[in-house]
């Protein structure tokens, strides 16, 4: 008997020849195939967009760190009211709006929220340099911590969920690179532009590209099945019970707290170097720019690709890996930063800067994964809000503010060296992030397996 000739039903039970059966099966693989094909270039799409909007992002949120002289000598301001300027006037706003704009993205409406955020902060972007006064650049700095709060929480859910699990701290390090590209445009960029065309002009500079990547956003990418699904069927968690549920997962609440802590040695550092340079070393914003980013900016680059590549192989030894390896990263940290601070030559600085720099991103995507993998499916948005709260509240608006509050008090004892100070103390931080990552990776498992479930 030919095996060929004998009847085969498919998976609707109706009866066909083997012949038809094969053809039936190739034609599967090969829409798979295809759908697999779609799914990477819509993977790789959204991934490069999203990019160049972390680009304008971190422009627009760093750019004041190479304007301090400037905005000091127009607004007649002290170091404890650019602090404020650089920092807590941004995060208080990005903070409390960054957990309703989560939840409602959770709802189904992502790309609607992030292509909204975009354009929303490139016009207060925009107003920064229209600002007449202290009280007008607040009020559009307030806009600016308003429209960002939609952005890196929606962004991390929006390629968590088009990204594949192999390589999706890749893909987060990859936005984080973006970033620094962008945090190096405004120091350098924002340097050059400022000593030549005023600093209202360098801001100007990074509203224009932020209203077209809005545009091109909004028109060009749509959203996924799985959060279409959450729209359609009403199963997102309402805000306050999302917060409860995440805060309830004891590696989730850890990390919150203490990396948001080290935050005051990341941002203090990150607002006042250029400004520590250029006051130490009696140099101008363009020379410290130029140099200063040259030397800053690929060193976080490395150091951000760096950490995601190790993130993604330490994810597939186990889930307690990556919160090992985010302490480690963190302990180191504290002791090097403070190197910058205690060599006397302005080029020894600048060399410590670029290995020290690579170390104290290197947590950076890892953490972003770490915090996507204890928020589970349905709160990705609202578990990166919750911890970008924190770490904004505490980190990025109390580090610059701090570390300028306590240069104006040792300034008043010992001169120019008092900014030294502070910034010594704001390195100190580092060692807290370190211990709560150290102690989270203990119920790292539990949380995880429960986060997937719920």
């Amino acid at each position: 008997m030919r095996m060929s000739n004998i009847p085969a039903s498919d998976s609707s039970g109706e009866t066909v020849t083997e012949p038809k059966a094969a053809a039936s099966t190739a034609t599967i693989l090969a829409g798979h195939m295809a759908n697999a094909e779609i799914s990477t270039r819509r993977a790789v799409y959204v991934l490069t967009v999203i990019c160049l909007i972390g680009m304008v992002n971190y422009y627009d949120r760093y750019l004041i760190g190479i304007l301090v002289p400037d905005l000091k000598h127009d607004f007649q301001l002290n170091d404890t009211q650019i602090g404020l300027l650089s920092g807590l006037a941004f995060a208080i706003f990005f903070s409390v709006a960054s957990l309703p704009i989560a939840s409602y993205a959770d709802r189904g409406r992502r790309v609607r929220v992030l292509g909204v955020s975009v354009a929303f902060w490139s016009v207060m972007a925009a107003a920064c340099g229209c600002a007449a006064g202290l009280w007008t650049f607040l009020a559009a700095r307030f806009g600016v911590g308003i429209g960002e709060a939609g952005a890196a929480p929606t962004s991390h859910a929006i390629i968590t969920e088009t990204v594949s699990p192999k390589w999706r701290t890749t893909a987060l390090a990859l936005i984080g690179f973006a970033g620094a590209l962008g945090t190096t445009g405004a120091f350098w960029g924002g340097g050059y532009v400022a000593q030549h065309y005023g600093w209202r002009m360098a801001f100007f500079v990074g509203a224009v590209p932020g209203i077209a990547l809005s545009i091109l956003f909004l028109v060009t990418v749509r959203e996924s099945r799985t959060s279409l699904a959450t729209r359609s069927n009403e199963t997102s968690v309402p805000m306050l019970a999302a917060v409860r549920t995440l805060a309830r997962r004891s590696a989730f609440f850890r990390c919150c707290v203490a990396v948001s802590i080290s935050g005051i040695a990341v941002f203090g550092v990150m607002a006042w170097m250029p400004a520590y340079l250029m006051r130490q070393f009696n140099l101008s914003a363009a020379q410290v720019g130029a140099d200063y980013s040259v030397v800053f900016g690929p060193a976080v680059m490395l150091g951000t690709l760096i950490g995601g590549l190790i993130g993604d192989r330490l994810s597939r030894r186990g889930p307690r890996a990556p919160f090992l390896f985010l302490a480690g990263a963190l302990f180191i940290s504290g002791p090097i930063t403070m190197t910058y601070f205690l060599v006397p030559r302005y080029h020894t600085v600048l060399a410590l800067v670029f290995p020290g720099t690579v170390i104290s991103t290197l947590y950076l995507s890892p953490l972003f994964a770490a915090i996507q993998a204890l928020s589970g499916p349905k709160l990705r948005a609202t578990g990166a809000a919750l911890f970008l709260l924190a770490w904004s509240l505490i980190g990025q608006g109390l580090g610059p503010f701090l570390v300028g509050a306590m240069s104006d008090i040792f300034s008043s004892y010992v001169g120019k060296g008092g900014l030294r100070i502070a910034l010594l103390i704001g390195a100190s931080t580092y060692m807290v992030g370190g211990m709560g990552c150290l102690i989270a990776a203990k119920t790292a498992r539990e949380d995880i397996e429960t986060a997937n479930r719920t």
